[in-house]
């Protein structure tokens, strides 16, 4: 071999020793590229599934919106029914009751018989007694059977009468009103025509934002598809640009022929293109934002005339006559068949009181043998009562039973009273404690609304505001004027209302808290991070001006429209991160 061939084939040999480490070196770093592709993934799906499971974890709210309005306070009170004045029912010596005569909420006229005392046993009184109750019972039997006052026959004309005269009304409206009923369908029509176009004008404005958050700027208007399509071109050429800037220098890196000078140049290239894609990409974010916030403002307008139509087209439908209402000539002959069927009521009832009249005379001829053969046994009760002690407490006035303190067999004795009446004529009242600084806006002589009265037959009235000399100067004692059916003991409860007056701020009532700063309201704070938006409950102060049973008029860092946190499944304190409920 020559000279010149032995160092052709050193030099090779040189060229293979270089060669085999630069690429045990590529390998080694494409290892380590996926490597770090693989770790990054993992900690990318990590990180989701640990957001999602704190999600779940965090306490899920609900909120209602601030309104203004109207508001009327009102004040809670209860107390028992006292009668104005009361009568005890004594006696001068102490006897044996035999017989108690009343119950609790009987009432009782003057001279009534209350009770039967007796100081000594007599067999032939007591059987007197039972005879001359036995035949009251059964006279007592006779007078509620034997009168007949025809009230349902009286009541099934009044009704059917009623009935004509309702049916007669209502085929003279219906007849009235059958024009109108037509032009109110058309105008319910328009409007709900008016609607479906204001319905669709929203879902459109709603694909625009769609269109928004996909990059699909045809479907936007004019004035901002051409911006923003021109942006997002730009963008796309400098992302082009950009890659290609990047696989020159990848290229030359690799390269073992490269100069440093022309890597130096394509990292120079990389990084303009670099500075002029994040130029671009800031510009589209920042102007599909202003496009956004433009929509949105646009969308709430339309979305305003939608909850207006609404509203209209519900009012105007349940004004709507059902399809179920009759025509004028379906009612006209409702109105011949009640016309019959009155007729044949009153034929019926004339025909009845014939009959009962000769019922009743003969009723009358028993009553009145009945009658006469009590009054001579109660002469013989009587005539063994003044023999065996027999005393009779009567009541000197007519009123309700109260309380009854014995029964029979007791001994009467003078320091306990046997009963006590009230005097239901001079009426009822009712006395409830309050803190006294609960009444500044309350009014002797205001109508009270009765909470408990189911009945609604009872009326009440505050008569007078006094002292409370039982529980001090902090106290005050309303006393409460009653008008109708009522019985002593009976607990009411009054709601007593404190003026209203419209608030700018009103929020549900369980909405407001208390704590040692005072009182406060939770609203939500968003924050938007590249997982999604965050949300935390913050404090706001405010002062509570007026309440009612489920609103509170409130004063602070909160005005009408803003949103409070109302319920929470779990409990939660400010700067507490939550989640919204979510909308089904």
């Amino acid at each position: 071999m020559t000279e010149s061939g032995m160092k052709i084939n050193n030099e090779n040999n040189m060229n293979m020793k270089i060669s085999e480490p630069d690429d045990n070196h590529r390998k080694k770093r494409e290892r380590i590229k996926t490597i770090m592709i693989v770790f990054l993934a993992i900690l990318l799906v990590l990180t989701f599934f640990s957001n999602t499971i704190m999600n779940h974890s965090l306490p899920e709210i609900a909120t209602q919106a601030c309104v203004s309005g109207n508001l009327t306070e009102k004040l809670r009170v209860n107390g028992s029914v006292e009668a104005n004045q009361a009568y005890n029912v004594t006696v001068t010596d102490s006897k044996t009751v035999d017989k108690v005569n009343i119950k609790n909420g009987q009432q009782v006229k003057k001279d009534d018989v209350l009770f039967t005392l007796t100081t000594v046993k007599s067999t032939e009184l007591d059987e007197a007694q039972t005879q001359l109750d036995t035949m009251q019972l059964e006279y007592q039997k006779a007078l509620l059977t034997v009168p007949k006052d025809f009230a349902s026959e009286n009541a099934a004309i009044k009704n059917a009468r009623e009935d004509l005269q309702g049916l007669i009304a209502k085929r003279d409206s219906v007849a009235a009103s059958e024009g109108a009923t037509a032009y109110m369908k058309a105008q319910y029509n328009d409007s709900k025509s008016q609607l479906q176009l204001k319905t669709n004008e929203l879902n459109k404005y709603q694909g625009y934002m769609s269109a928004l958050d996909s990059n699909d700027f045809s479907t936007l208007p004019s004035q901002y598809a051409d911006m923003l399509s021109d942006l997002k071109s730009r963008l796309e050429t400098a992302s082009a640009e950009l890659e290609k800037a990047q696989k020159r220098l990848d290229s030359l890196s690799k390269s073992d022929t490269s100069s440093d000078g022309a890597i130096m140049s394509a990292q120079s290239d990389v990084t303009v293109a670099q500075s002029k894609y994040n130029t671009y990409s800031s510009t589209m974010e920042s102007q599909k934002e202003a496009v956004r916030s433009a929509l949105t403002q646009e969308m709430n307008s339309v979305q305003s005339e939608v909850d207006n139509l609404t509203a209209d087209v519900a009012a105007k439908e349940a004004q709507m006559p059902t399809d179920s209402q009759s025509s004028s000539s379906e009612l006209t002959d409702q109105i011949t068949t009640k016309q019959r069927e009155l007729e044949n009521l009153m034929i019926a009832l004339e025909q009845a009181k014939k009959e009962n009249n000769a019922t009743q005379k003969i009723g009358d001829i028993t009553l009145q043998s009945q009658k006469d053969a009590i009054d001579r046994q109660q002469k013989k009760v009587d005539e063994l009562k003044k023999n065996s002690g027999t005393t009779e407490i009567k009541s000197k006035y007519a009123g309700v039973v109260s309380a009854v303190n014995v029964k029979a067999g007791d001994a009467a004795s003078t320091d306990t009273p046997l009963a006590v009446i009230d005097l239901a004529d001079d009426g009822y009242t009712v006395k409830a404690s309050v803190e006294a600084n609960k009444l500044e806006k309350i009014k002797v002589g205001s109508d009270v609304e009765i909470v408990n009265d189911f009945s609604g037959k009872l009326k009440a009235k505050l008569s007078d505001i006094k002292s409370d000399e039982q529980k001090g100067s902090k106290y005050k004692v309303l006393i409460f004027e009653l008008t109708g059916d009522v019985d002593s003991g009976q607990n009411l409860e009054f709601s007593i209302p404190c003026g209203s007056g419209e608030y700018d701020t009103i929020v549900p009532k369980n909405a407001v808290h208390e704590d040692k700063n005072g009182k406060f309201v939770l609203t939500v704070k968003s924050k938007s991070t590249p997982l999604g938006n965050r949300y935390t409950a913050e404090r706001v102060s405010v002062e509570v001006e007026s309440s009612d049973e489920n609103s509170s008029a409130v004063s602070g860092g909160i005005s009408t429209g803003d949103f409070v946190i109302t319920t929470s499944s779990k409990p939660i304190k400010p700067d507490d991160q939550v989640r919204m409920k979510d909308k089904v």
